[in-house]
């Protein structure tokens, strides 16, 4: 075989493999793509309504679970738990098999990275509980860029949680 031939069949597998790879892909629904232009959510907090020169969102609120509910829910197939506060207050401790997707950094991190989530998932987001803004905001994130339709959040977020004795990973003495 000649130089060129062997170039020219490369090519050919080179851009079978391509296209079979994009077909793949796009026939399963459970691996999102996420590489998308970030959305800008500024700081991920919602403005609550009434705020002195804020507008209310014209975004719909998030559907919220209640600490308990949610409790029952740890550790079942199809239920993925989300933690909107930074890598450091999720160290200290989170909702165990939570995934740490900080508010402020959920925009470019999904633009470069999968999260595994499946589309069908009932995912329940958290942050401090001082309002629910960034978990609410990560929760639209969710729905718009990885198709999440069944999202909630958390009522009175990490501090509800702890005072209902929901169980917890990572923090000192805590596992």
């Amino acid at each position: 075989m000649t130089r060129a031939r062997l170039l020219a069949d490369l090519a050919a597998l080179v851009g079978i493999s391509g296209l079979l790879a994009g077909a793949h892909l796009g026939l399963r629904d459970e691996l999102p793509w996420v590489a998308v232009e970030p959305v800008d959510l500024g700081s991920c907090s919602l403005q609550e309504e009434g705020a002195e020169g804020a507008e209310a969102p014209s975004r719909p609120a998030m559907p919220t679970i209640s600490a308990g509910e949610a409790i029952a829910l740890v550790g079942r197939g199809g239920v993925t738990f989300v933690d909107a506060r930074s890598s450091e207050r999720f160290a200290d401790g989170h909702v165990p098999g939570a995934l740490c997707l900080p508010a402020g950094d959920a925009a470019s991190l999904l633009a470069t990275q999968s999260l595994p989530v499946a589309p069908s998932d009932l995912v329940i987001t958290y942050c401090d509980g001082q309002g629910p803004g960034e978990a609410e905001a990560l929760g639209l994130l969710l729905r718009e860029r990885l198709g999440c339709q069944e999202i909630r959040v958390l009522g009175g977020g990490w501090e509800q949680w702890l005072a209902a004795g929901g169980p917890t990973d990572g923090g000192p003495d805590r596992g």
